[in-house]
């Protein structure tokens, strides 16, 4: 015997559109929405074992589910002007710094250095990933930025130096909890 059952349209108790959850779906894990943005503004820094946020690095998600978690890829396209400043890519979330660590005990140095600071061109790609938890409620928003760690040395580094049409990035998926 087979069974067929046909509906026009299925509705939650509040006569709204059922998510995947409220039908009863497991969808742990799952990639939920992706957003990205690029960013060729420059950010020059001279600070030491310090981060500073990348100019319009900003990465706006709004959750679709509560307690998901997001998955944020930053990937900065690093010039040394001379010097040998080590650098390193981080993320803030909102004005937290939340991949990266500031001070003495820092990692601004474990990206990248120049190597031979009488080239004063030397060019870096330095990426940097972080799954955050945050315990969002559906609807409410977060911003992501990329950040540029620094560590001590001399010379200057920058993300996405003027005069080229290089760009970097920020990724952040959402993944359901």
């Amino acid at each position: 015997m087979t069974s067929i059952i046909k509906v026009d349209q299925i509705q939650n108790a509040a006569g709204g559109t059922p998510t995947a959850v409220d039908l009863g779906l497991n969808v742990s894990g799952t990639v939920l929405q992706v957003k990205q943005t690029y960013f060729g503004t420059l950010t020059a820094f001279t600070g030491s074992q310090a981060y500073t946020a990348c100019t319009d690095s900003d990465c706006v998600i709004t959750a679709t589910q509560d307690n998901s978690k997001f998955l944020i890829r930053v990937t900065l396209q690093l010039y040394h002007a001379g010097g040998t400043k080590p650098a390193n890519a981080g993320i803030y979330r909102d004005a937290t710094l939340i991949a990266g660590t500031s001070g003495a005990s820092g990692d601004g140095w474990a990206g990248t250095f120049n190597t031979n600071p009488a080239v004063n061109d030397n060019c870096n790609t330095v990426v940097r990933e972080y799954l955050d938890s945050p315990s969002l409620s559906a609807g409410a928003s977060v911003t992501y930025k990329a950040a540029l760690g620094a560590w001590s040395g001399t010379g200057t580094v920058s993300v996405n130096i003027a005069g080229y049409s290089i760009k970097s990035s920020i990724v952040v998926q959402e993944i359901a909890g």
